[in-house]
């Protein structure tokens, strides 16, 4: 009995040296591609799953000037007229007076002024990405551009069009041979990305309940997320009919993140 207590006691003592305590994955910050340096306390990720940033490092290198109130424990920061605003140990910030509500808080750690670094890049503007395998955040201070497309009336039945986007290849196909819709949208990649189509030009069309051929409710032009959409004849009040103006536009995720790739205004055949 007593080596076997030995035995277990001396495994203990060697995952202790192996695993020491409070270890953690070291977390990495790019912005724009440009890896920031934190000299004094490292980005951490909290018990609430939020990477965790000394302020100053990260919101200057995004253009936004940095100030401390230490009456009211705030940090602030402003950048192109927007002024957020984050409360040591509170859970809601504010955007231009505007109060926001987040699943975690600012802190004071190693003294410095730790923010979530997700909600206060979003808050000016810039997009956040994640990659888990790394435990690298992304962050992105260029706004992306927004394709637009016009599509003429086409004449050749089965007409494709395929729309280069960034990593995304969207496939516009019009299907005269099954007179039930006008048009499919899905992005070509294999395996094919998720995209999410939103109709514009007649926003009633969103909330459409089409049945498709499979019984399944119709996703086009939904608030969703697949990889096929479907354009049918009906079912949309009001009915849309040939040689009508419809605009679309088609989202895709940029690091993790809904970025607007493409707007698309169609005749429909």
């Amino acid at each position: 009995m007593k080596k076997i207590k030995l035995i277990a006691l001396m495994g203990i003592l060697l995952m202790a040296m192996v695993l020491p305590a409070g270890a953690a994955p070291d977390v990495t910050v790019k912005i724009d591609g440009t890896v920031l340096s934190f000299p004094d306390q490292r980005p951490y990720i909290d018990q609430n799953n939020r990477t965790l940033v000394p302020m100053r490092a990260p919101m200057e290198a995004m253009g936004a000037t940095v100030d401390w109130n230490n009456d009211t424990r705030q940090a602030i920061f402003e950048k192109d007229g927007t002024t957020v605003v984050f409360t040591i140990g509170s859970k809601t910030y504010t955007v231009n007076g505007v109060k926001k509500t987040m699943d975690t808080q600012a802190v004071i750690t190693g003294d410095r002024t730790c923010i979530p670094i997700r909600f206060a890049a979003e808050a000016i503007g810039a997009t956040v990405g994640w990659d888990p395998n790394t435990y690298t955040v992304l962050i992105s201070t260029t706004p992306s551009e927004v394709k637009t497309v016009v599509q003429e009336k086409p004449t050749v039945p089965g007409y494709e069009d395929i729309i280069k986007v960034g990593d995304y290849n969207i496939l516009v196909t019009n299907n005269y041979n099954d007179p039930s819709f006008w048009f499919c949208i899905n992005d070509k990649n294999i395996p094919m990305k998720q995209i999410r189509v939103v109709c514009t030009s007649h926003p009633e069309w969103n909330n459409c309940n089409c049945l498709m051929w499979d019984a399944t409710h119709m996703v086009l032009p939904q608030d969703v997320w697949n990889n096929n959409f479907q354009f049918y004849k009906e079912g949309y009040t009001p009915e849309p009919k040939s040689g009508d103006v419809v605009t679309f536009d088609i989202y895709g995720k940029v690091n993790g993140q809904e970025t607007h790739l493409l707007t698309l205004t169609k005749t429909l055949p």
